[in-house]
């Protein structure tokens, strides 16, 4: 079963980011989908020599079809029976697949991918295996030295990162989708014998690193896509039905830190002094005991403004990454990136936690799909850190570094003055 994202009711962004109803964000009910309920499609795409392509329906000759989105290069295979092991298939290298699902009487693309090298062949059974991989696979093997750098008379800022990627595309030849709007110009990007794909991930990357936005680069039928990370406008919430789950908990510090003495500065009266407080959680040392350290903060605004951030910094020293596999009944409209529901009783996946109004929300990190005569399973790992949230703090570290930036550059000129 499924339920649609509307948009949250607007709150402050600190309100959201601190706890976000996801039970609020997600309230239109879908209808369910139910194992069995699909239809598959897979078409062969082959160029003639008149220029046009020819489309060939395969589903008499498909046995099995797997694909799994786990990074910016989908791969996939089929397995093909021929009723005559001495007549051969119409496939071979660089053809193009395209796998189509039907659902509420409507069909639907899943994918075009490539035939990855010349298909496997049994003459005796007539077995023919095919690998299958995105056109982003391609672009990994041309290797070139990249650089992007300021130019006074043209680019004296440098450049943004999304026109780097507007620029790699068309010299590699790549279709673009939509590429999402930076605003952060980056002076330099330079690398040598590196793949369009690398290069236009460490523009974003650089970005990232400046703004805390997170980004995902993905093909899309053909065409470049890098969208902005955000939560997906549809829930799959998992029932009792799942056929296979398993869980795993790592600690971020195997030895956390339970106590901060936080040291820093502020103005009084004109003049810098030294301000000092000491943070912990009485239930965090009666679990791990005490384990104290020192940091130090420099300049902030007041006292609460220390003890916020060393508040931050405790919560991160005991945080704990959960994360679970699961293999359930075949939804083939999930992707990397999605959001589960999971509705179980299990110790740190129920119920409120610092940052989530509910822990039963999950985040799809890699799908693998895999139909086969008679039975389609999905196969996801998951885990329960948001991303989005995790970015929002990063914005949030970003813009008041750029206030710290801003407030300093004031003085100076206060100073100079």
């Amino acid at each position: 079963m499924a339920k649609d994202g509307r948009k949250q009711r607007r709150d402050t962004a600190k309100g959201q980011a601190r706890r976000p109803n996801l039970n609020r964000y997600y309230r239109k009910r879908l209808r369910d989908l139910r194992p069995g309920s699909f239809n598959f499609r897979v078409d062969l795409i082959r160029p003639e020599r008149t220029g046009r392509d020819r489309r060939v329906t395969l589903d008499d000759f498909v046995t099995a079809i797997t694909w799994e989105d786990s990074s910016e290069v989908m791969t996939g295979s089929l397995s093909l029976i021929r009723e005559d092991p001495a007549r051969p298939l119409p496939i071979g290298d660089g053809h193009r697949v395209t796998l189509m699902v039907e659902w509420g009487k409507r069909w639907y693309r899943l994918w075009t991918m490539r035939v990855d090298g010349t298909p496997s062949v049994s003459l005796t059974t007539g077995q023919t295996d095919v690998a299958l991989t995105d056109q982003a696979e391609a672009l990994k093997r041309n290797l070139r030295d990249w650089e992007f750098k300021k130019d006074e008379k043209v680019r004296p800022k440098g450049w943004k990162a999304y026109e780097i990627a507007r620029k790699v595309c068309r010299r590699e030849g790549v279709r673009i989708g939509r590429l999402a709007k930076t605003t952060e110009y980056l002076p330099k990007i330079k690398k040598d014998q590196t793949d369009a794909i690398t290069i236009i991930r460490e523009a974003y990357k650089a970005e990232s690193k400046k703004t805390g936005r997170k980004y995902v680069i993905r093909f899309i039928n053909g065409k470049l896509f890098v969208t902005e990370l955000k939560r997906s406008r549809t829930v799959y919430e998992i029932d009792g039905s799942a056929r296979e789950i398993s869980l795993s908990a790592e600690g971020r510090n195997k030895k956390p830190r339970t106590v901060i003495e936080a040291k820093g500065r502020m103005k009084v009266d004109g003049k810098w002094e030294k301000i000092e407080a000491t943070v912990f959680r009485r239930a965090i040392l009666k679990r791990y005991g005490r384990s104290t350290v020192e940091k130090s903060y420099g300049k902030l605004d007041g006292m609460a403004e220390l003890r916020e951030e060393a508040k931050r910094d405790l919560a991160e020293e005991v945080q704990v990454k959960r994360s679970a596999s699961m293999t359930v009944s075949g939804i083939p409209f999930l992707n990397r990136g999605d959001t589960i529901f999971w509705r179980n009783k299990e110790p740190g996946w129920h119920g409120p936690a610092k940052g989530i109004l509910n822990r039963q929300y999950g985040y799809l990190t890699s799908v693998s799909h895999s139909v086969s005569p008679g039975d389609y399973t999905s196969d996801f790992e998951v885990t329960q850190i948001d991303p989005y949230l995790k970015d929002s703090r990063k914005l949030a570290e970003f813009q008041r570094e750029k206030k710290d930036r801003e407030r300093k550059a004031r003085e100076d000129s206060e100073d100079g003055n």
